[in-house]
């Protein structure tokens, strides 16, 4: 077994430095732990995607291991950490060309399924490639068919989505016909039209949303 304090790594907030990551995935190599289902596998691939983000070396590794492990992990957690070190990542090419595979590599684990936090990941990764009507149509698709447009987190990272990629009239229409809305539903509108440079639809969004009582709230909590 791992040394009790070399696994407390896995677990911490932040995550250790890639070097005691490679000592501690070597360990476990060394020792049989990856060769049959282990939860070692699956906090290891988030660790060694969230570590060093400026560098594509622990993402990389990350993606490598996932792909490598004899048994797909049972949850959709590493693959939903691994999307979002993807959607922070600066480097365009790693998103451009693991984005969409490994949302597939998800689908086709056989084991875990996309849950509520898989989409905002994916979509605000879509929202970077070069491909991203293409790539963020294909997964509102999916948005859709497995019944998560009615979960707020996902059809505001939709909304953000599409504002991102400047169809402000799609935004829109998804605000319009959410039937779950939060301050965050209409703080993305707002910036969307912002950024669109459209100030006079910004205004008027804030202020059907003082209408509705949204901002008096947010002064209440």
């Amino acid at each position: 077994m791992p040394p009790p304090s070399r696994l407390a790594l896995l677990t911490a907030g932040n995550p250790p430095p890639l070097r005691l990551l490679l000592q501690l995935h070597a360990h476990l190599l060394v020792s049989g732990l990856l060769s049959s289902p282990s939860p070692f596998a699956s906090r290891l691939v988030p660790a060694f995607a969230l570590t060093e983000l400026a560098s594509p070396r622990p993402l990389l590794h990350a993606l490598a291991l996932l792909a490598s492990l004899p048994s797909p992990p049972d949850s959709a957690s590493p693959y939903n950490l691994a999307l979002r070190a993807l959607s922070l990542c600066p480097h365009p090419h790693l998103l451009d060309r693991h984005c969409l595979p490994l949302y597939r590599a998800l689908l086709s684990s056989g084991s875990a399924r996309p849950d509520h936090l898989t989409f905002p990941f994916l979509l605000k990764a879509c929202a970077r490639v070069r491909e991203r009507f293409y790539s963020g149509g294909a997964v509102l698709a999916h948005v859709t068919r497995l019944g998560f447009n009615s979960d707020v987190f996902v059809v505001n990272a939709a909304m953000n989505y599409w504002s991102v990629c400047g169809s402000m009239a799609d935004a829109r229409r998804l605000f319009q016909e959410s039937v779950v809305r939060d301050v965050v539903s209409w703080n993305t509108l707002i910036g969307g039209y912002v950024r669109k440079g459209l100030p006079g639809e910004a205004l008027e969004v804030f202020w059907r949303m003082a209408e509705e009582g949204t901002v008096s709230r947010m002064r209440s909590r």
